[in-house]
């Protein structure tokens, strides 16, 4: 299953035009129990793709996010990724708790954020997010471990930050469009 999710990352990379910028790798630093990593990759002035991935501490299991994002009124001025942003994702969680019961819980479906990403240097970046996602959850009992994986992970809304670094794109006293 990790080699799927290295996959997926993969093609993600490599999507659209074949150049080393508009690309941003983030991070979420308030997931303290589990590992929360992020790619986006700039389509057009407005537009974005990108992905999340996650990987629990307590549970052995992951979480992909691929999402797609409309920045509202990309601010030139302060580098690609910035401004006023929306935006729709699906995702699906699998794992397996540790507990004598070993049981398999899984979890997918669909979500809408809000945010606004600053340019606090060159290339990093700070995003401020909230939204709400609808979740299927299947797990076979509600043995105490599905419920601290539900009330830790599967919250129907969120809220958090990430710190990116975007890489190869122009610097941002250079990124002005110039008018004739």
């Amino acid at each position: 299953m990790k080699k799927s999710i290295l996959v997926f990352f993969g093609i993600l990379l490599f999507f659209g035009k074949v150049q080393a910028q508009d690309n941003m790798l983030k991070i979420h630093p308030l997931h303290i129990l589990s590992l929360k990593c992020e790619y986006e990759r700039k389509l057009s002035d407005n537009w974005s793709i990108g992905a999340i991935g996650n990987g629990y501490f307590v549970y052995s299991g992951f979480r992909v996010e691929p999402y797609l994002r409309y920045y509202l009124k990309p601010d030139e001025e302060k580098g690609v990724f910035a401004g006023p942003y929306i935006q729709g994702k699906f995702h699906y969680s699998r794992a397996i708790d540790r507990s004598a019961e070993n049981e398999l819980i899984s979890e997918y479906g669909f979500g809408a954020a809000f945010g606004y990403q600053i340019n606090l240097a060159a290339n990093f970046n700070l995003d401020l997010f909230t939204g709400y996602r609808a979740s299927v959850l299947r797990y076979p009992s509600s043995s105490e471990s599905t419920t601290t994986f539900k009330t830790l992970y599967c919250s129907p809304w969120e809220l958090g930050i990430s710190l990116g670094y975007s890489f190869g794109t122009v610097p941002i006293k250079q990124h002005k469009r110039t008018h004739s």
